[in-house]
């Protein structure tokens, strides 16, 4: 076994070893997570519980507000033909809040905005400076979409009304507040989202990207967009002034709250951990608070404050419609002019072709023929140097390890033959921005949550269920490097050609369905258009190989014919020729 070889070999087998690795590492941590196992005196962080969709709920202490059950106050509800929302008297918070449609279900149940069950962690709860914690709201249902909430407290009455906004999953708040004291008074409102992320929701690691469930703060601050996942939020974080929004997210939901009319003063953003041992806590309790500048409200006299909240799918056009800068809440990346063009692009073929599989391959191809001049050149560059190959293998073997004179020697050669060794290279660099906008879009696209294609394929923004996608994907990729001309050392094109396969199959491994499938198509087509250019250069080749020939050939007989007259001449008689005078002289002398 020669040393190549042996390296590929063990290349592979690290990738294997890693692979398993974390498999076992992944199902340690499930286990571990589902276990309820808790030392003596953790009884105490437990008295206030936080619902969650994947098993028992997490616990935490309430220092803020009273632990009153939610089933002691009042709920109002509204509905649209986009979700249900449910709101308490207690604190005029959000109980639930269910998205309808079918793709938003999750084992036949509406999805669920709200993760808390407690009164002092429900989202788009108010807070009054001069309220009592304490404090209890009377509600009332103005309309099927609106619904007004009042509470006093000393001369300070609020107001509050909540209504359905223009976008499929906006609110409104509008919260008057009234002094009837008869000196000034200094009043200041904050609103709240939360959000509680089970640690056995959290799945993804070194190979597989990070779960869908994975929860962040987002905010938006003096023109600045900022994200903070959970280690970052250990530490309280404060943001402002001129804040624009703030609430929580994950992939491909959000809860957010944005002033109207004036920006905010403050958005504070932390987590805490809930539940289970200090170790191996249960989850994290996301939270989001707003805080707006204090108003002196006269005697007598009331001011107003609006507030919208956003709360479903990271729809493109539902957060449009809502307006408040709340676009940059959907994350594309670096490339987000590109990414979101072409997640409009992808809505709009599928309207045509009704599939989301579909789309995305009619999308690839697309994208494709609109990169051709890119990839033309670049695909030629390759195609040149592929008959370079009998040169660049002598001069391999002519140098061997001497690096310096091999590169020089492929360099004269070069340029002798007139190609550009980096031809290759810009239009690949020139792609590279739509390739990392296609990556994104596909990844976070709400579009494909729960979108199906064919088959098994039920879910283009979950994993392959049986591998086929990713395993396809490493057999394109071998059979391109087959075909793709190398000036690498020979070991590591023996490297790269089988390593490198290998290792996109374990990344595609836990990636959504819906970007393995566009990689898929896009290596066919990629295959496809390389073949093509081969094909096209190889028969240029031969035809300009015969026709040197014929030059060839036909110069040969010319020169075979200018010969023949020559001996023609040189067999002629002597009597033909003028004679010389020495012979003349001869001739007579004899005679």
């Amino acid at each position: 076994m020669d040393d190549s070889t042996r390296q590929v070999l063990s290349l592979t087998g690290i990738a294997l070893l890693t692979a398993g690795a974390f498999f076992l590492f992944q199902q340690t941590q499930t286990q571990t997570a589902n276990t309820d196992v808790r030392p003596p005196g953790e009884q105490e962080r437990s008295s206030a519980s936080l619902k969650t969709t994947s098993g028992p709920g997490a616990h935490a202490t309430s220092r803020r507000a009273p632990d009153r059950s939610l089933a002691s106050g009042k709920t109002l509800s509204i509905q649209t033909e986009h979700f249900t929302a449910n709101f308490s008297t207690l604190n005029g918070g959000l109980t639930s809040f269910r998205i309808k449609g079918a793709r938003y279900e999750n084992r036949n149940q509406p999805h669920e905005m709200v993760t808390t069950d407690r009164e002092a962690y429900l989202p788009a709860q108010l807070k009054v400076s001069s309220f009592p914690p304490d404090i209890t709201w009377s509600g009332r249902k103005l309309d099927a979409r609106t619904l007004e909430f009042r509470a006093k407290a000393a001369s300070i009455e609020a107001v509050r009304r909540i209504s359905v906004g223009e976008s499929k999953y906006q609110l409104w708040s509008t919260v008057s507040i009234r002094n009837h004291g008869s000196v000034p008074a200094p009043v200041q409102l904050q609103t709240a989202t939360f959000n509680y992320v089970a640690r056995d929701s959290e799945g993804g690691g070194f190979l597989a990207r990070p779960s869908p469930e994975l929860g962040h703060a987002v905010l938006r601050f003096d023109e600045e967009t900022r994200r903070e996942d959970r280690e970052s939020l250990r530490e309280r974080q404060a943001y402002g002034p001129r804040v624009k929004f703030c609430g929580v997210e994950n992939a491909y939901f959000a809860m957010v709250s944005a002033p109207d009319g004036i920006d905010a003063e403050r958005c504070r953003v932390w987590q805490t951990e809930r539940g289970g041992t200090l170790e191996q806590p249960h989850g994290s309790l996301f939270e989001a608070w707003l805080t707006y500048p204090t108003l002196t409200v006269e005697a007598g006299q009331s001011q107003q404050l609006r507030t919208t909240y956003y709360i479903g799918p990271k729809d493109i056009d539902a957060i449009r419609t809502a307006g408040h800068e709340l676009h940059d809440v959907v994350d594309f990346g670096w490339f987000d002019f590109i990414a979101e063009w072409l997640v409009l692009f992808l809505r709009w073929i599928f309207e045509i072709v009704g599939n989301w599989g579909v789309a995305i391959i009619v999308m690839t191809l697309i994208v494709k023929l609109a990169l051709y001049p890119l990839t033309e050149q670049s695909f030629q560059s390759m195609a040149k140097m592929r008959l370079l190959k009998p040169e660049l293998d002598r001069i391999n073997e002519l140098y061997g390890d001497d690096r310096e004179k091999k590169s020089a020697a492929m360099m004269e050669l070069y340029r002798k033959q007139k190609i550009n060794p980096l031809g290759g290279c810009l239009p690949t660099l020139l792609q590279m921005p739509v390739w990392f906008a296609l990556y994104q879009s596909l990844s976070t696209n709400v579009e494909l949550y729960h979108a199906e294609f064919a088959l098994w394929w039920t879910d283009l923004s979950a994993p392959d269920p049986f591998y086929v996608l990713p395993i396809l994907l490493g057999g394109l990729m071998f059979a391109q490097q087959q075909i793709t001309p190398t000036t690498m050392d020979p070991m590591q094109a023996k490297v790269i050609k089988y390593f490198m396969p290998l290792m996109i199959t374990s990344f595609m491994l836990f990636l959504p369905a819906g970007l393995c499938l566009y990689m898929v198509t896009n290596s066919t087509l990629g295959i496809a258009q390389q073949r093509w250019i081969h094909h096209r250069l190889d028969k240029a080749a031969a035809e300009k190989g015969t026709s040197a020939e014929h030059d060839e050939a036909a110069a040969t007989t010319s020169i075979d014919s200018t010969t023949s007259i020559e001996k023609h001449h040189s067999r002629v008689p002597n009597s033909s020729k003028p004679k010389s005078r020495a012979k003349r002289r001869k001739s007579r002398g004899r005679a």
